[in-house]
């Protein structure tokens, strides 16, 4: 099923049916409920949220989930723990531990560092709570939670769930009939007394915290539903910071009703984006539910930096780049998660010139390692081919010595834009995703592989300067961090 199918989907089951009295325990779960069945349905990962696959099979991956933590557990720097989660500060950043992009000796959380940065600089008291792996040294210190956060599941995974209450077997019905799910409550509830852990483990730490925001660079992670759902109950506002696609290219982000009793608990109060046209989408795609006062340009400040070349610290990984192309005529490939590409990909290399270099790079969370994948493609393609380079350095790096960009419908086409890059896609729903840039012909569809060899040979500079005007459009210069918590 494409997003946009599955959108539409649960966007009129909500119209529908009265969701909003659906309770467990004392909050309206349904942002909860459909954020799970969005993920695990369409299999999407890009997010940064471990849910994926059939909702029924959750107790196997959260199996599998905590033995990789554990052993990760084992090397964490003699199993050091660092505290100071509830330090005083103005603003906290809760954020997922997959964030990571190496720089020389440190390593650097591309969506919350740079605003945490800003933030500080501007005499502003910040905390950056992070979850998954805490990998240090990072650019800007960080508390890691995870921990906190698994001794309190575990210590809940004993106690009784109960019965179901009324609303699921509505639930389970639709899904099967519409979506052809099999949802048991037993996996629901696991979820559901997740977040309600989460919210108890980050109540007490908000509260000592007092901070004037709540920054979440991903809202619908279930940890970061219940901190929502604790910073409710203190009256500390909650902002979704734009991690990737937003608005109806997303069905986190679209298809949302308005609520008789005012906002979800577990939703945020305002959006922090990009640029106006995330702004417009998110405020179009959720008509009465989100409203554009709620909705802040605010820009992308990890961007920023790499297109200005403006920031030191980046110049060592361009010189790698650049070095890796060596000249040649760069595509820079970014897989995604769910998404097989693999027979096409060939056949779209094979037709292309010989002297290309494919830089071919995999998801951050994918299973495949780039080695066996370089070595196989460059078997079946005869072509040049660098997965390994290409899913190691920055993808800033990769995009300014890169001539053209695929991938499937992946928000790296937005960014590809703003470094005169024009995208490739390879999957109908970038189709709807990003329409009014195939319009303007800065992307293109994938039709057949020596049409679309013919157009990533164009390497005109008019070409280029259409990529960087219409980013124009998403990527709004950064906001002064002064003006953003009033």
């Amino acid at each position: 099923m494409q997003r946009e199918e599955l959108t539409e989907l649960l966007s009129s089951f909500e119209s529908k049916c009265r969701v909003e009295d659906w309770t467990w325990r004392g909050w309206r779960v349904w942002p909860m409920v459909r954020t799970r069945l969005a993920l695990a349905l369409h299999g999407d990962a890009a997010s940064g949220d471990p849910a994926r696959g059939d909702p029924a099979g959750r107790p196997a991956r959260l199996a599998r989930s905590i033995a990789w933590r554990r052993q990760r557990a084992r090397r964490w720097l003699g199993e050091r723990v660092q505290s100071g989660a509830d330090a005083r500060a103005d603003v906290v950043f809760l954020t997922g531990g997959d964030r990571a992009q190496r720089l020389g000796t440190r390593l650097t959380n591309t969506v919350v560092d740079p605003w945490a940065e800003a933030f500080a600089a501007a005499g502003s008291r910040v905390s950056v709570w992070s979850l998954g792996d805490p990998r240090w040294p990072t650019r800007v210190p960080h508390v890691s939670i995870q921990r906190a956060i698994d001794r309190d599941q575990t210590a809940r995974a004993s106690q009784p769930i109960g019965s179901a209450p009324d609303w699921f077997e509505e639930l389970a019905s639709w899904a099967a009939d519409a979506l052809d799910a099999d949802l048991a409550w037993p996996n629901l509830a696991a979820d559901l007394r997740a977040v309600m852990g989460a919210s108890s483990v980050f109540e007490p730490w908000l509260q000592r915290a007092r901070p004037r925001a709540l920054v979440l660079d991903c809202w619908y992670r279930r940890e970061a539903l219940g901190a929502a759902l604790a910073a409710r109950r203190l009256g500390i506002p909650v902002i979704d910071l734009q991690h990737g696609i937003q608005g109806r290219g997303h069905p986190c982000y679209a298809g949302w009703s308005p609520t008789s009793e005012g906002r979800w608990e577990a939703f945020p109060d305002r959006f922090w984006v990009w640029g106006k046209w995330d702004a417009e989408s998110l405020v179009a795609s959720n008509p009465g539910a989100i409203a554009p006062e709620h909705v802040r340009v605010v820009g992308n400040r990890w961007l920023s930096d790499w297109v200005e070349a403006s920031d030191p610290r980046h110049a060592r990984a361009c010189a790698r780049a650049e070095r890796l192309v060596a000249g040649r005529r760069a595509v820079l490939v970014t897989l995604q998660e769910s998404v097989s590409f693999r027979e096409e990909l060939a056949a779209l290399m094979r037709a292309a010139p010989r002297d290309w270099l494919w830089l071919v790079r995999l998801h951050r969370r994918a299973e495949a390692q780039p080695r066996p994948l370089q070595a196989e493609l460059a078997r079946a393609t005869g072509r040049s081919v660098d997965a390994v380079g290409a899913t190691r350095l920055p993808l800033y790096a990769l995009m300014r010595s890169a001539s053209v960009h695929l991938t499937a419908y992946s928000t790296c086409a937005l960014e590809a834009l703003a470094f005169g890059v024009p995208t490739l896609l390879t999957h109908e729903s970038g189709e709807h995703a990003y329409g009014e840039f195939l319009a303007d012909r800065v992307m293109w569809r994938h039709q057949s592989a020596p049409e679309s060899a013919r157009l990533l040979a164009d390497d005109s500079e008019a070409r280029a300067e259409a990529c960087r005007t219409a980013s124009r459009r998403v990527f709004a210069e950064p906001a002064d961090v002064t003006t953003l918590l009033g």
